[in-house]
């Protein structure tokens, strides 16, 4: 950037607000400033420029922000001001317009991130020297200075550090509020308030979140999750305004508390407004649209899986309303799993779900971020925790740690309970010491249950606080628990004068179990089942409200249950559904015994019918995940009950096809092929009663597909063919349904993959046809044409590899034909840099350089139009890997070189992505291969000082770290023939250092001992036995770690026969008579037979056969 630009910019200004208006047009333009605005660096500066600007504090954070606004194409800032608020300040301060302009005239050419920071520094300070010394770049200081505009109590604040001008454009903006915002349509959050009294709850309300009586415990990973999904407050823009994410878990593991404490006490109330959405605030934000957030805005939604539709919803006008927001809204959604019934409801392929899918945060796609378990430690923290608090004495750890793991019989994967079941077992043993104060904590814990837990609670409060309450009058408590279990079933607030039609709705056999409408005298007894009024919540926490649920349809009505399932489900409410399917998860005894299958046999309403259908996919999966087959036949066999009950139903009939569907994926898992055969007869029956519903058919064509899978892997090409007819006629069927299409043409691919692999030209080529049809009817369609591109990069694999350079360029045409259409399809895109890179290592093997070039262009081509895809850029990076080893061997000193660069672009560009730097380490490991049989030894420092660099910024990453061990190895073999012991022993320390951080790595053990191997063959030449003895040492070492290593064995089976000879020829007999005893040793773990090598004759060299070799060596020792 020149001075004479610099000045007429500046000059320019002075024409009015029209340039004004123009140079805030082109900053929105550029398009480069949105992300490097983030740089700390960058920050810092920007704000001391503007105050030295004469923007006084907090001023400047004012302006700061109305820069990013416009550099992040923010189309509002407190309503649609922005355009007239940063002309009006570059009005104000004629040199703003310098200072943007010349952020404006910044070159686009610049490759690195480097480069282009230092152009924005640059352009900020006009080279001069900026002190910054005194600059706060807090995030939160914008929006405190923003928020103080909506805020008229910290007006003053604002206007005494600004002069008049300024605070005429204050009052502007508040009158833009004024005008702009309605707090109607804000959205309603709220959390439960912490028990003031925790000494006085309940059994339940202990261990809910709110108790107050813990600390969050194991969560610092999340809470810094939740700290990043939060943001730098000082960026804007579209995006950056709107963020969701989805964190999932079992029941049990602390997501509500993570939520709540992250809301209550790490964000700052203050700036923000945070909370719990409810699901009845949900169902009433219809007008969500409308609301613009006066300050930023964290809303959590629990249970979502309950009201998918209305999250949906949410999420869609978010993201389509972001760019007006002047504050950040962040929206964190809460289920134990993310499940497809419900993601499909909540993002609907529609068209909106790759907008709502721009703003997620925290995993790639709408399946969410599952939270580990807390560790043993929190686990243990949180047990002690409890009894302390009640000033009691806490067992040893273990104990702790052993009650709590009987107590949850689903743990996680790591084997350690939920912190719900935690707290719970802590309470338990507290109050079984408090009653036999005789027994010790140990004979407790050894005859401890989950039943015993859940029961112990269920029983402490309903003697300490609902009893009391009911007068000890059991009919009248009785009632209310079969209250507390509809409400609880149907996960909603039960409104007691929705019981005046408990007869009709329930039975008249059942009405006498509920209570009656209001008025009523039992006011104290619905306080204490945590009601108010004429309103009674579920139980919870919801885990212990499914027990309590399952005890009382057991207990309390066990002739009754199934009529009171079906009257409730016969409602339709969402929430039976949720209850029911996380009963089956938590506590599948318990539904076993309330046996749904018998409910179906009795269910006469279609409504409760689909609802059982509902269940039945899950149902069934997850039967047969446990090996339950009886048990998932007998609910298969209950829906299909219903199914005959109602014949007319396609909705419960399709779901008895998606459970069907279910069972055919479990039989084919097992190999059980005529269970699957009958599960595809079972399908067939479905279709043929709706044979115009796709959605019926859609099950039968997966299954189709799925089982050519299995088919195909076991060379089954008649079962094959057959499930291709069965498409075929699906596809007759139903002609222009293009998820049958998209089954038809995943199975053709799928085909070609195995075919291919036999060399079955013919069929390829008839699964190509079978694309080209589908094309040609689907043309317009992403997900056909993406099949297509798999199958031409299947199709070249095999084609590149035997040469047939015909065949590979007919799938190149195809690809490009693809890339022409879809030209902006990022995953297509990436079949054809899969394609290049796959050409690009058999041509390179082949020396076809001309072919070779071709391909590097297109995967140019590639990357320069998505250019921030790191996937493709891992790709180029292959490829440049590829043709650096390829090129290598033939000496193509030059091609290598001009590979390197390329490596170098994408490290720049991609400098914290770890697989791009991954191939850069295989890259120099290769050169420094080639390097070594030519000693060329300045290329191979400069090699090794890439690997320094590589390991030093990845210093944790294992691969990078074996192909420095593995270069390491190489260079001791070079160094070691030109007897450089300098080199050999700067190399042996790279390596102790990689095993030091990598000590349990067997790959980096193995470097280590091939190592040993070779400077124990050179040392013993030279009659070295210290160096020797050091080698053996190491050897000694790696096999006593890695005891069960094969490869390490072989190693150390290669030093011995080596040094057998060296000493054989020095006749040291009692060194031979050593190895003999270490061969003897290694055949004793890993027997005679374990093979060390094989022979281009196909003959293999055993360890039985360098027993006897160096047995022979020892016999010529003299007597």
């Amino acid at each position: 950037m020149s001075d004479t630009q610099t000045e007429s910019a500046t000059a320019n200004q002075s024409d009015g607000a029209s340039d004004a208006n123009d140079i805030k047009e082109k900053l929105a333009k550029s398009g480069l400033l949105s992300g490097l605005l983030a740089d700390e660096h960058i920050k810092k500066t920007l704000l001391a420029e503007l105050r030295d600007l004469g923007f006084k504090p907090p001023l400047h954070h004012l302006a700061f922000r109305l820069i990013t606004s416009t550099a992040s194409k923010s189309e509002s800032f407190i309503g649609k001001s922005i355009t007239s608020r940063l002309a009006a300040f570059i009005d104000r301060q004629p040199k703003l317009a310098g200072l943007l302009q010349r952020l404006i005239n910044i070159q686009h050419g610049e490759k690195t991130k480097d480069a282009l920071k230092n152009s924005v520094l640059t352009a900020i300070t006009d080279g001069r020297t900026v002190d910054t010394s005194d600059i706060n770049i807090d995030s939160a200081t914008s929006l405190e200075t923003m928020l103080a505009l909506y805020n008229v109590q910290g007006q003053d604040k604002i206007l005494n550090a600004i002069d008049d001008q300024t605070s005429t454009l204050i009052e502007t903006f508040r009158q833009d509020i004024t005008n702009a915002f309605q707090s109607d349509y804000a959205p309603v959050l709220s959390w439960p308030e912490t028990a003031h009294r925790p000494q006085n709850l309940g059994a339940f309300d202990r261990v809910k979140y709110t108790s107050g009586l813990d600390e969050l415990y194991g969560r610092n990973d999340e809470i810094t999750l939740l700290h990043q999904f939060v943001g730098d407050l000082s960026l804007c823009g579209p995006i950056f305004n709107f963020r969701w994410m989805l964190l999932t878990g079992d029941g049990g593991t602390g997501k509500t508390r993570l939520a709540y404490d992250f809301t209550q006490k790490k964000l700052n109330s203050a700036i923000w407004d945070a909370g719990r959405l409810s699901i009845k605030d949900l169902q009433s934000a219809s007008n969500i649209a409308k609301w613009r957030p006066q300050k930023p805005t964290f809303i959590v939604i629990d249970y979502v899986a309950s009201q998918p539709k209305e999250t949906g919803n949410l999420l869609r006008n978010f993201a389509s309303q972001a760019k007006h927001y002047d504050f950040p809204v962040r929206v964190l959604l809460l289920e134990r799993k993310a499940d497809e019934n419900w993601l499909n409801q909540m993002i609907p392929p529609n068209g909106d779900d790759i907008m709502i899918l721009n703003h997620v945060f925290g995993h790639e796609d709408k399946n969410g971020f599952p939270i580990p378990p807390v560790d043993e430690t929190a686990i243990i923290q949180m047990m002690r925790g409890r009894f302390i608090k009640d000033g009691k004495t806490p067992p040893d750890d273990e104990t702790l740690l052993s009650a709590a793991k009987k107590v949850d019989t689903r743990p996680n994967d790591s084997g350690l309970p939920r912190p719900l079941f935690a707290l719970a077992t802590a309470d338990a043993l507290m109050a079984e010491a408090d009653e036999d104060s005789q027994s010790n904590t140990e004979q407790i814990v050894v005859q401890l249950t989950q039943e015993d837990v859940l029961e112990g609670m269920l029983k402490r409060e309903e003697y300490m606080h609902w009893r009391p309450a009911a007068k000890d009058e059991k009919g009248v408590l009785q009632r209310y628990k079969l209250a507390l279990a509809l409400a609880t079933l149907q996960q909603e607030v039960l409104d007691f004068n929705d019981l005046a039609s408990k007869e009709a709705d329930y039975g008249a056999t059942l009405a006498r179990y509920l209570p009656d409408p209001p008025p009523d005298e039992n006011t104290h007894l619905i306080l204490a089942l945590s009601g108010t009024g004429t309103f009674l919540p579920p139980l919870e926490p919801d885990i212990m409200g499914e027990y309590f649920l399952a005890k009382t349809l057991m207990e309390d009505i066990p002739k009754h249950r199934h009529t009171f399932l079906n009257a409730v489900l016969e409602k339709g409410k969402v929430g039976s559904v949720i209850t029911l399917l996380r009963m089956q998860q938590d506590f599948p005894q318990k539904i076993a015994e309330i046996d749904l299958p018998s409910a179906m046999q009795i269910c006469n309403t279609e409504q409760a019918a689909y609802t059982y259908s509902f269940l039945a996919p899950n149902y069934t999966t997850h039967y047969l995940r446990s090996n339950a087959i009886p048990a998932a036949n007998n609910f298969l066999n209950g829906i299909q009950g219903l199914t005959n009950k109602f014949p007319e139903s396609n909705r419960i009939t399709l779901q008895e096809a998606k459970a069907v569907f279910n069972a055919t994926n479990a039989a084919l898992k097992n190999g059980d092929w005529v269970r699957v055969d009958d599960m595809l007869a079972r399908l067939d029956t479905l279709r043929s009663q709706f044979s115009d519903h796709p959605e019926i058919a859609l099950p039968e064509a997966r299954a189709a597909l799925n089982v050519i899978n299995a088919a195909g892997e076991k060379d089954d090409w008649v079962r094959v063919d057959d499930m291709l007819a069965r498409l075929d006629t699906l596809r007759s069927q139903f002609s222009d349904h293009p998820e049958i299409a998209v089954e038809k043409a995943r199975a053709a691919v799928n085909i070609i993959n195995a075919a291919g692999e036999k060399g079955d030209g013919v069929r390829v080529d008839d699964m190509l046809a079978r694309l080209d049809a589908l094309r040609n009817q689907f043309s317009d369609h992403p997900e056909i044409a993406l099949r297509e591109a798999m199958a031409a990069v299947n199709v070249i694999n095999t084609a590149g590899e035997k040469g047939d350079w015909v065949r590979v360029d007919d799938m190149l045409t195809r690809l490009d034909a693809l890339r022409n259409q879809f030209s902006d399809h990022p995953e297509i895109a990436l079949y054809e840099a899969m394609a290049a890179v796959n050409v690009t290592s058999d041509a390179g093997e082949k020396g076809e350089w001309v072919r070779v070039d071709d391909m590097l262009a297109r995967l140019d081509t590639l990357c320069n139009q998505f250019n921030d895809h790191p996937e493709i850029a891992l790709y180029e990076a292959m490829a440049a890997v590829n043709v650096t080893s390829d090129a290598r061997e033939k000496g193509g000193w030059v091609r290598v070189d001009d590979m390197l660069a390329r490596l170098d672009v994408l490290r720049n560009q991609f400098s914290d992505h770890p697989e791009i730097a991954f191939h850069e380490a295989m890259a120099a490991f290769n050169i420094i291969n080639a390097a070594e049989e030519k000693s060329e030894w300045v290329r191979i420092d400069d090699m090794l000082t890439r690997l320094d660099a590589l390991r030093n910024q990845f210093s944790d990453h294992p691969e990078i770290a074996l192909q420095q061990a593995m270069a390491a190895v190489n260079v001791i073999n070079a160094a070691g023939e030109k007897g450089d012991r300098v080199r050999v022993d700067d190399m042996l320390a790279r390596l102790d250092a990689l095993r030091n951080q990598f000590s349990d790595h067997p790959e980096i053990a193995l470097q280590q001992a091939m190592a040993a191997v070779n400077v124990i063959n050179a040392a013993g030449e030279k009659g070295d036995r210290v160096r020797v003895d050091d080698m053996l040492a190491r050897l000694d070492a790696l096999r006593n770690q890695f005891s069960d290593h094969p490869e390490i064995a072989v190693e150390e089976v290669r030093a011995a026969v080596n040094l057998t000879n060296a000493a054989g020829k020095n006749s040291d007999w009692d060194r031979v008579g050593a190895m003999l005893e270490r061969l003897n040793t290694l055949a004793d773990k890993f027997g005679t037979e374990l093979v060390l090598s094989e022979t281009n004759d196909d003959q293999t060299l055993t360890l039985e056969d360098m027993i006897s070799y160096v047995t022979g060596i020892l016999s010529l020792k003299p007597e």
